[in-house]
């Protein structure tokens, strides 16, 4: 773990952290930018900007993972279709390698 240097919402911050300051540096470029999408004009203090943009990115991921979870359930339910409309023909893979052409 290393430290890596930021400036978010007006502040220096010295953090201890497993990523590299590229890396870092893109989340804050993120950060940064969703708050200035929620005040352009820096009129909200800041912690409430900062809460307000926290929401807004948590809300961002909770509909990125329900859409993932919908998305794994339709790729499940018609894959168990396929699976079953190619066992109706006799085929039935005995491996992942086989439903994948290796086999």
């Amino acid at each position: 773990m290393g430290q890596v240097v930021v400036e978010l919402l007006g502040r220096r911050l010295v953090l201890e952290a497993d990523y590299s300051q590229e890396h870092m540096d893109s989340l804050v470029a993120l950060v940064s930018e969703r708050a200035k999408e929620i005040d352009p004009t820096g009129a909200i203090p800041e912690v409430q900007r900062a809460i307000l943009t926290l929401l807004n990115i948590a809300d961002e991921l909770d509909r990125e993972r329900s859409q993932l979870a919908a998305f794994r359930r339709e790729v499940a339910a018609k894959s168990s279709f396929l699976l079953e409309k190619l066992s109706s023909y006799g085929y039935a893979p005995q491996s992942r390698s086989d439903l994948q052409g290796g086999g």
